[in-house]
C-alpha cells in the first residue's frame, strides 16, 4: 500500500521542519575567483545548481547556474567577452536570502514571500557547520504542502491516520483489497475517563500516545491504524481472514492490559474490540463497504461492552447491525409512502362487558426487501426525527377510513381504532383533518377511536387539549395509549379529555400471579373512573390475565389470546366466532364493575 496518500506509520513531515534537512551541499569559492572559472564548474558538473561566495562584499551570497548563464550569454552574444575579467562576486545578485540551518520551513516560506516579485523564486543559501547548502523555494513549499496534508490526515497526538483520512482514502483502499480477506477492528479503551479524571488530561494524552505505539507494534506491515477520536481507534486489516483478524485483536487486547507508566504512576486500562470481516458481512447497496464494516465492528464493540468489556467480540455473519439497520430504515422511509410500502392489518378487540368483538384497531405493517418486517415501534421514532410522522399519519387515516367505508357497505358493524403518535397533536389543526376525512368517506364519527401513542410534553398540553375537545365535540372517541409506560402526571391527565386509558402491556404481564400487579391495575381503573375514562389492555396472552383484568374492571382487551392481527379479508370469519368462551364463563362480566376491581385490591391488602 504505497503512494503519497498512504498514512505515515512512523515519523511525519514535522520531523523535517528544519530547512537544513532539505538543503543540498554546494561548493564555495572565494569572491575573487574568475567568473570564467565558475562557469567552468557548471559546465563540468551538470547537476550543480549553484556555488556559495562566502566572502562577498555584501556578505555571503549564492551564485546560481541560471544567473551565471544569464551573464555569460548577455545581449547579442557578447556576455562572455564582457565578463572575461569579472570575478565571482561581480555576478552575485544584489541580495541573497541566507537562512540559518535551524530555521523552520514556515519562516523560510515567509522570507521568500516577502522578497520582491523579481527575486521571489530565486534559490536560497543555508549556512551550516558542515558547509554551505542550497535550497529551492519550490522544495520549501512542496514540503510545507506535504506537512499540511499530513496534519490534515493524521492525528496530532498519536501520529496515526485520523477519521478524515479514513473517510477520504479508506473507501478507495478497500476497493483495491480482496473482500474475502479484509477486516476492521473497532477499539474502545475501557474506563479511560477515570484516567483523565484522576491523573489529569496530560496523563491521559500520554497514555493514548503510548497505546498508539503499542497498536502499531501489534499490527502487521500492511495494516493501518486509525485514531477515530477520544479513546476510540480502528485498524484496517488487509489480507486477513476472520481467524487472522481475531488473532491481531487478541494481541492488541493483551498489549493494552499491560500497565502504562506515567510520571511514576502505573495506570491500568483495558480495551473492548469489535471485529468485522468483509467475508461475513452483507453489503448494502447505498453504503460503502467501509461504512458497512465500520458499523458492524462498532456494533460488535458495543455488544462486547454490554457483555462485560475487556474482550474481543466478532460481528455475527450475515446479520445487519442495529446502526446500519437504522440508517437503512431512515433512507427507505423517504420513499415508503410513494412506493405504497405500508399495509394495514386489524387487531380484534374484546369487550369484556359484553363478551363480543365489535371493534378492531388498525396497525401499520411494513415489509421491506432486505430488512424484513419493520415494526411501528422501530420506524415511528425514526419518522419522528425525520419529520415524516404527519405524512404517515395522514396516509394511515385515509386508508382506515376507506376500509371502514367498505365494511359499512358490506354490512359489518365494526368500529375502528387507529393509533397515532402524540407528536401529531402538536402540528396544526389535527382535529379538523380527522373530521374532514370522516366526512369525505361518510363515516359516522362514533365509529372511530383515535389512540395517541407517546408522551405529550407539558409545553403542548394546551394545544392538545383544544384538539381533543374538538374531537370529543364531533363525537370521536379518544384514548391515551401505553399508560404507565411513559411519564404523565395525574394533573396533566386530568386536563386532557381522553375517553379511555390503554394500560402498557408491561403492567399486566403478571397481573394474574402477583397481587401487587393486580392492585396496580385496580388503582389505574379506579383513577380512570374518577376521570370518567374507561380502561383497556393490550398484550393479553393467558386466560388468567383476561379473567383477572375483567374482575378488576378493565373494559376491553386485545392481544394474542384474543386474536392475532388479521388482514381485512380475514376479519369477517374471525369476528363471526363467539368470543365469550375466552372469559371462562357463559356470561360476560357486569357492565359496571369498577367496584369489584377496588374490592379485589382491598382483599389483597393493597390501597387503591
Amino acid at each position: 500500500m504505497g503512494g503519497e496518500d498512504a498514512p505515515v506509520r512512523s515519523g511525519s513531515p514535522s520531523d523535517l521542519a528544519g530547512v537544513r534537512r532539505l538543503g543540498r551541499p554546494v561548493p564555495s569559492v572565494p569572491a575573487g575567483t574568475p567568473a570564467a572559472e565558475v562557469d567552468g564548474l557548471f559546465r563540468m558538473s551538470p547537476e550543480l545548481r549553484g556555488v556559495a561566495v562566502l566572502d562577498g562584499p555584501g556578505g555571503p551570497g549564492l551564485l546560481t547556474r541560471q544567473r551565471t548563464e544569464f551573464h555569460f550569454s548577455g545581449r547579442l552574444g557578447y556576455g562572455r567577452a564582457l565578463h572575461a575579467r569579472s570575478a565571482a562576486a561581480d555576478l552575485l545578485p544584489p541580495q541573497t536570502l541566507v537562512l540559518a540551518e535551524d530555521m523552520s520551513l514556515d519562516a523560510a516560506a515567509d522570507l521568500a514571500l516577502n522578497r520582491p516579485e523579481s527575486s521571489r523564486y530565486e534559490d536560497m543559501l543555508i549556512l551550516a557547520p558542515t558547509g554551505p547548502q542550497l535550497i529551492t523555494v519550490s522544495e520549501v513549499f512542496e514540503q510545507l504542502s506535504a506537512s499540511f496534508r499530513h496534519a490534515a490526515w493524521h492525528d496530532g497526538l498519536t501520529g496515526l491516520a485520523n477519521r478524515r483520512w479514513l473517510a477520504d482514502r479508506g473507501p478507495l483502499l478497500l476497493e483495491k483489497s480482496d473482500p474475502q480477506r479484509t477486516a476492521i477492528l473497532y477499539i474502545d479503551l475501557d474506563n479511560f475517563k477515570v484516567v483523565n479524571d484522576t491523573y489529569g488530561h496530560e496523563a491521559g494524552d500520554a497514555l493514548l500516545a503510548e497505546f498508539a505505539r503499542r497498536l502499531r507494534v501489534c499490527l502487521r506491515d500492511q495494516d493501518i491504524p486509525v485514531r477515530l477520536g477520544g479513546d476510540e481507534f480502528a485498524a484496517i486489516l488487509l489480507g486477513a481472514t476472520g481467524a487472522g483478524a481475531e488473532a491481531v485483536a487478541a494481541r492488541v487486547l493483551e498489549a493494552t492490559s499491560l500497565p502504562f507508566d506515567q510520571a511514576g504512576h502505573s495506570l491500568q486500562v483495558s480495551a473492548t474490540i469489535g471485529v468485522a470481516t468483509a467475508a461475513d458481512i452483507a453489503q448494502d447497496e447505498e453504503l460503502s463497504p467501509l461504512d458497512v464494516l465500520l458499523r458492524h465492528a462498532d456494533g460488535a464493540m458495543l455488544a462486547g461492552k454490554k457483555s462485560g468489556k475487556q474482550r474481543v467480540q466478532r460481528a455475527p455473519a450475515g446479520r445487519v447491525d442495529p446502526f446500519a439497520r437504522r440508517a437503512m430504515v431512515q433512507r427507505r422511509l423517504l420513499t415508503a409512502l410513494d412506493e405504497d410500502a405500508f399495509t394495514l392489518v386489524y387487531r380484534p378487540i374484546l369487550d369484556l362487558r359484553t363478551g363480543t368483538c365489535n371493534r378492531v384497531e388498525a396497525a401499520l405493517r411494513w415489509d421491506a426487501p432486505g430488512l424484513g418486517r419493520i415494526t411501528a415501534d422501530e420506524f415511528i421514532p425514526v419518522a419522528e426525527r425525520g419529520g415524516q410522522l404527519a405524512a404517515i399519519g395522514r396516509w394511515e387515516l385515509e386508508h382506515v377510513c376507506r376500509q371502514a367505508r367498505t365494511w359499512i357497505e358490506q354490512g359489518f358493524p365494526w368500529k375502528v381504532g387507529i393509533r397515532i403518535s402524540s407528536a401529531w397533536l402538536h402540528d396544526g389543526p389535527f382535529a379538523a383533518h380527522i373530521i374532514a376525512s370522516l366526512a369525505a368517506h361518510e363515516i359516522p364519527a362514533a365509529w372511530l377511536r383515535v389512540s395517541f401513542v407517546g408522551q405529550i410534553p407539558s409545553s403542548g398540553l394546551g394545544h392538545a387539549r383544544e384538539e381533543l375537545l374538538r374531537l370529543r365535540e364531533a363525537g370521536i372517541e379518544t384514548a391515551l395509549d401505553g399508560y404507565g409506560g411513559h411519564q404523565m402526571s395525574l394533573l396533566d391527565l386530568w386536563s386532557l379529555p381522553f375517553g379511555m386509558l390503554n394500560i402498557a402491556p408491561a403492567l399486566i404481564a403478571e397481573v394474574d400471579a402477583d397481587p401487587k400487579g393486580a392492585g396496580l391495575v385496580a388503582s389505574v381503573v379506579h383513577t380512570a373512573g374518577a376521570l370518567d375514562m374507561l380502561v383497556s389492555c393490550d398484550g393479553v396472552e393467558r386466560e388468567g390475565q383476561l379473567l383477572t383484568l375483567g374482575s378488576l374492571g378493565v373494559s376491553e382487551a386485545s392481544g394474542p389470546l384474543v386474536s392475532a392481527p388479521l388482514a381485512p379479508d380475514s376479519l369477517p370469519d374471525r369476528l363471526a366466532e363467539p368470543a365469550t368462551g375466552l372469559l371462562g364463563a357463559d356470561e360476560p362480566f357486569e357492565a359496571d364493575h369498577r367496584e369489584s376491581g377496588a374490592e379485589l385490591g382491598r382483599s389483597e391488602g393493597i390501597k387503591v
